[in-house]
């Protein structure tokens, strides 16, 4: 088996791999679940997805503000959705 051979077939795969990952909706993060499934979680309940625990000092502040930066960035792509 040639080496292109070789590399057309681990490049194919790689991208199955690659597929097969996104398409499963499995996240990466420590508690096991998604950011899709956290999303829909949050989207039907959101007081599931609050944080209850103590901030470090100036988390909070820091929270608050990127949470309005946040709530801004949305507004401004709803406008641009439904304003045209």
């Amino acid at each position: 088996m040639s080496i292109q051979r070789i590399s057309q077939i681990g490049a194919a795969l790689f991208f199955l791999v690659l597929i097969s990952g996104c398409a499963s909706g499995g996240g990466g993060s420590a508690d096991g679940g998604g950011a899709v499934g956290r999303d829909s979680q949050c989207r039907w309940n959101p007081r599931s997805c609050m944080y209850d625990g103590q901030y470090e000092s100036g988390e909070s502040d820091y929270a608050e503000q990127e949470a309005k930066r946040l709530n801004q960035a949305q507004t401004l792509r709803l406008q641009r959705h439904f304003v045209k």
